[in-house]
């Protein structure tokens, strides 16, 4: 699957481009000033955008499903939250959002046996890929909730993002991370907004996790979506944002990177998109 080397022969013989490559040459940069704009609009009328756009009630349904299992997953039935005491080593919640088929969620749920990792993504087709995901429940066989088979700690839920953020924030949920493993995109210019770093649930998606990790392999995406934490932080200083009356963000959020990701098998590769950057050398990025 790879494109012939002359395609993107740009003269350039330190790139490594694939079929896959999105870059600044293909996709051009957001305008610095018109992003600062963006965000910060989204950041002031975070309250109204809230109020006009209902929690989904299935995914409410979904989320309730959620809770009744980590009640039962957590040894004391107490799902960790925010005014909880506790340590990293304790038992947690972890959340892998946009989650595709689900292969990242498995994979987080090996690397950390102990925390309850919630697989969230809202399509139907790529989560029914998982035949030997079940019902969390027996009262709810919906397929709003599974969880995977050999994998107690791994919950595959059918979800819209924006209304889940916002009823974990509600209950007051502790989240270890928040991993954002390749998010559409959307490179036109004239689809800026539909990205997660320009889109108005912005400010909520960044109060999500105690670390978030964002993978690309658009660089230039993981630079923008720091440039937006960057601006979300620097108002939330001056203006502390809240939802339900609440603050919602640290006063200060430190970005770390972006890195380069290095792969060194194919079986390490946390999702499908991931193996196919393996196979063909495309670049990965990384921000925490």
């Amino acid at each position: 699957g790879q494109r012939k080397p002359n395609r993107f022969d740009d003269g350039n013989a330190d790139k490594n481009r694939t079929i896959y490559t999105i870059d600044d040459t293909v996709c051009l940069p957001a305008d610095e000033e018109v992003l600062r704009k963006i965000v910060t609009k989204h950041c002031k009328s975070l309250d109204k955008y809230l109020e006009n756009s209902p929690i989904a009630a299935h995914t409410e349904a979904a989320f309730l499903e959620v809770k009744r299992y980590a009640k039962k997953f957590f040894p004391d039935g107490t799902i960790p939250k925010h005014s909880s005491p506790g340590s990293s080593d304790e038992p947690g919640l972890i959340l892998d959002s946009g989650v595709g088929t689900g292969r990242s969620s498995r994979m987080l749920g090996e690397q950390h046996p102990k925390d309850l990792i919630i697989g969230v993504d809202r399509s139907h087709a790529r989560l029914s890929k998982n035949d030997d995901a079940t019902a969390a429940s027996e009262d709810n066989d919906d397929f709003f909730v599974q969880v995977v088979e050999g994998q107690p700690n791994v919950l595959l839920v059918r979800a819209e993002l924006g209304s889940f953020w916002r009823l974990i924030i509600e209950e007051g949920w502790e989240v270890k991370s928040q991993y954002l493993l390749y998010p559409n995109p959307y490179p036109k210019p004239r689809r800026l907004k539909s990205r997660f770093y320009a889109h108005p649930v912005f400010p909520v998606l960044l109060s999500i996790g105690n670390d978030i990790i964002v993978r690309s392999n658009w660089e230039g995406y993981v630079n923008e979506f720091a440039a937006s934490a960057n601006i979300v932080s620097d108002y939330n200083k001056a203006m502390p944002i809240t939802y339900a009356d609440k603050p919602i963000l640290s006063s200060r959020l430190l970005t770390d990177g972006p890195q380069a990701v290095v792969i060194e098998k194919e079986a390490s590769a946390l999702t499908l998109f991931e193996k196919k950057y393996f196979e063909c050398g495309e670049s990965i990025y990384e921000l925490r």
